[in-house]
């Protein structure tokens, strides 16, 4: 494989992670909007996004309990899905300068 082609296929594999990367934030956001409004959960749409965006959630959850709160009126709110988006955004914003190193070696 020469030269050029190698830097093609880095170039090509950044991109499609950080599109992945992408979607996957903007799924965790729509989970957070589906859990607000208690969307039907035997929805297959719904299970569906439940079971891409929760096993991280949970595994933050174990992890850091303190990302659950509970107010003082009882109500609950999970910040792992914020923590996550969080954290998605900034390996986007790293990838570039990963890429860019890769291809100056």
């Amino acid at each position: 494989m020469s030269k050029g082609h190698a830097v093609s296929l880095l170039i090509g594999v950044f991109a499609v992670i950080d599109y992945i990367l992408g979607i996957y934030i903007f799924l965790l956001f729509i989970s957070v909007i589906l859990k607000m409004v208690r969307a039907d959960s035997g929805n297959p749409l719904v299970r569906g996004m439940y079971a891409l965006t929760d096993p991280p959630s949970r595994w933050l959850l174990r992890k850091f309990p303190k990302l659950y709160m509970i107010s003082n009126d009882g109500m609950a709110m999970d910040l792992s899905p914020t923590v996550l988006m969080v954290g998605i955004g900034c390996i986007k914003v790293f990838l570039p300068y990963l890429r860019d190193f890769l291809l100056n070696l």
